[in-house]
Order: C-alpha cells, then structure tokens, then sequence
C-alpha cells in the first residue's frame, strides 16, 4: 500500500508482518538508548497513540468531505510500512487500527528513515485533498501544501517523483497540539 493507493484494510498476515517489522525497529532503539522494550513501548506507545488521536480529530474537526483516511507511512531500507485508519465523521474508529498506525509512528522514532502521515480526505466532488506530516523522532510536523505536493506526488510504481494529481489538492497541514489536549 502506498500514500496514493486507496484505503484498503490489511490483511492478518500483512497486519503480523508489520507489527513483526515495527517490533524490531523499536527493540533495536530501545536497545540503543539502553531503555528496556516494554518501558519504551509503554511510554512512547502512547505517545503514538495519542498522536493517532489528535490527527483522526483534526480531520474530523476540519468537517471536509465525506470520508478520510490517515495513512502513516516509515521507509524502510527494503519496503514501505504503513498503516491506514478510516475517518468518518460520527464514527467510530476501528482501535485496532488505531494501534496499528501508533506501532508506525512509534517505528519512525527508531526507523532513521524517512517517514511521514498522510490524510487524505475525498471531496463530495470526487476530488481529493491531502495534507501531510513529516515525522521525525515520532513527532509529526505540518507541511505547507506546496512542499508537501513536491515531496509526496510520487510514482507509485517507481518511487520516482511526479507532478502532483490534477484532482488531488495538496494544503497547509494542522498542528496536532491543540488535538492533543482535547484526545484523552
């Protein structure tokens, strides 16, 4: 799945594959930093949790389109891993996936790769609006929509970069902070 592709739920497999793949990045960290794993998946595991939270809240708060997705995305030296939760106004969002997304952003803090969240919002036109977060240590920073349209309009077959969608409006990312306070 790529930042461009349409939400699609992981499969079992592909879901134990990435919670296999994002637990030996952060063991590998907590080893570096000398703090034992389950210390360092519960105190920066909520973090991440919560950092879910705030997006999934701003998205629902900007009361844009119909539907969202909130991809978060860490590459990888050999494969892309990411993580999709579906946003919807009024409704419930599936916590397992929730978990899934904060094992990624938990990930970006021992990846050193590049790793980013994506929301991508469809637009009662059918057209698409994007806004993206750099992550870096697990915290996730705006982009303003012109860097985030150089940065993110990829070829998904080549990983090459492209010109960005004619149907897909990149715009200026919200700081989460604010959500933050308000996500228990």
């Amino acid at each position: 799945m790529t930042i461009n592709e349409p939400f699609q739920p992981l499969t079992p497999e592909q879901r134990d594959h990435l919670t296999a793949r994002c637990g030996k990045f952060v063991a590998m960290k907590s080893n570096l930093d000398q703090v034992p794993y389950k210390q360092y998946v519960e105190v920066f595991g909520h973090l991440a949790i919560r950092v879910v939270g705030g997006l999934a809240q701003g998205v629902i708060d900007l009361g844009e389109g119909k539907h969202s997705v909130v991809t978060a995305f860490v590459d990888a030296k050999d494969e892309r891993l990411t993580a999709s939760i579906a946003v919807t106004d009024g409704s419930m969002i599936n916590e397992d996936d929730m978990r899934l997304v904060g094992k990624v952003i938990l990930t970006s803090r021992a990846a050193f790769h590049e790793a980013g969240i994506v929301a991508r919002t469809t637009e009662a036109d059918g057209g698409q609006t994007m806004r993206v977060w750099k992550l870096v240590d697990g915290h996730p920073l705006p982009l303003p929509g012109h860097e985030a349209a150089r940065v993110y309009a990829i070829n998904t077959a080549t990983g090459e970069p492209q010109e960005p969608q004619h149907d897909v409006t990149y715009t200026d990312a919200f700081d989460i902070a604010p959500m933050l306070l308000r996500h228990p």
